[in-house]
């Protein structure tokens, strides 16, 4: 029997508010610290054009259009923070993440993360700032636009005036990405702590209703349908295991990054099972990678010399291949790769995909296991089936 409240419901449909730690933190690092400069950067490089030689001359005809907010003072202003937060704020930032590289003490490398934490927040704080003036740039442009005889007579001054109105309104989500990016950074890194001081309650935060995410070999069935009181008996997070209270349960991951790289591998597990990718195909991207002859020397240890036409081996292979790539998610197939290729030669990559769920996380059979941000979950638990991504 279908669980009457495990039916899509589109309108009850939100982001997940779970916050996980960084996979790689310091990869995560590296491409913080290079998205702030990037972001100062490009700030800095609209300033010519905004502010031109310093002269009012261009915005007393800019304040002319009824576009009369912000003012020459303001973008003044704007300009001068963005050099102090670049000189002061990003360099501190800078400076710890440094610090953390340096260190081969993890009681260190956590006073890092620690300090870096604080900058980051003394940045965001300071970033209101930037953050006013780039809301009162979008609420003008909203209600105003240029006249027709500023667009019309080519004079020097009317061709800065336009240069300025086309200008601005790049700076409103430059402001948002860096402001989003030290909000994220901040939860991602105090998540990190926390995991990593409180070993034995490793659970997330969340709310009381949570949006999860489950990938499935018939998510489109499923997606119609809704999830049936017996739950499959696959494994992991494409099928089930069982709840705290011992139950079988349905396999999520709050992550969604999780749950669309088992989708992809578990289309590409189908292509192998028909024959569509075969053994050259994955030596291919091992290749690309420069890991073949790894792949190749471990696959060898491992499994010795086979027949590399049958589906099982070619599975096997990229069994191999999964476990030692840097760039791809490896969903660790704890399988009969012989039965799972029979089985999986029926199916259909189009009808793999990502079910995103309501989920209650009151319910006290859910068992959550931290390697791939899992939650084991009761059917009675799953509230909506909300969309499928596929």
């Amino acid at each position: 029997m279908n669980n009457p409240l495990a039916k899509r419901v589109a309108s009850r449909y939100m982001e997940a508010a779970i916050t996980h730690p960084p996979r790689q933190p310091m990869t995560f690092l590296k491409s913080l610290r290079k998205k702030l400069k990037d972001g100062f950067d490009l700030l800095l490089k609209l300033e010519p054009t905004i502010l031109g030689s310093g002269s009012e001359d261009d915005w007393d005809a800019y304040g002319d259009t009824d576009i009369r907010e912000p003012d020459y003072g303001d973008m003044e202003y704007f300009f001068r923070k963005v050099r102090q937060f670049q000189k002061d704020e990003l360099r501190s930032i800078q400076d710890n993440i440094q610090f953390i590289f340096s260190e081969d003490s993890g009681y260190f490398q956590v006073k890092g993360v620690n300090y870096l934490i604080n900058s980051l927040g003394y940045l965001e704080q300071n970033l209101e700032s930037l953050t006013r003036i780039s809301q009162v740039i979008q609420a003008s442009y909203k209600r105003w636009a240029l006249p027709e005889w500023v667009t019309q007579e080519r004079s020097l001054h009317n061709q800065r005036v336009i240069g300025i109105y086309k200008t601005l309104p790049q700076i409103p989500p430059i402001v948002n990405a860096l402001e989003k990016g030290v909000i994220t950074a901040q939860a991602k890194l105090t998540e990190l702590l926390r995991v990593q001081k409180d070993q034995d309650d490793v659970r997330p935060q969340h709310e009381k209703k949570e949006t999860l995410y489950h990938t499935s070999v018939n998510a489109r069935k499923l997606y119609s349908s809704g999830f049936s009181d017996k739950v499959p008996t696959l494994g992991g997070i494409g099928g089930s295991q069982n709840t705290e209270s011992g139950t079988p349960g349905i396999s999520f991951t709050s992550d969604l990054y999780v749950a669309k790289e088992i989708m992809r591998s578990l289309k590409e597990a189908i292509m192998i099972a028909k024959g569509q990718v075969q053994t050259r195909h994955i030596l291919e991207w091992a290749d690309k990678e420069g890991i073949k002859d790894k792949i190749l020397a471990s696959f060898a240890q491992l499994y010795g010399n086979k027949n590399m036409d049958q589906p099982q081996w070619v599975m096997s292979l990229y069994s191999t291949y999964l476990w030692l790539s840097n760039k791809r998610y490896n969903p660790v197939y704890v399988v009969n790769f012989a039965t799972m290729m029979r089985d999986f030669k029926s199916l259909s990559p189009r009808n793999v995909g990502v079910l995103v769920c309501t989920v209650d996380m009151a319910a006290p059979e859910i068992k959550y296991l931290s390697s791939m941000h899992e939650y084991r979950v009761p059917p009675y638990a799953v509230l909506s089936i909300d969309k499928v991504i596929s």
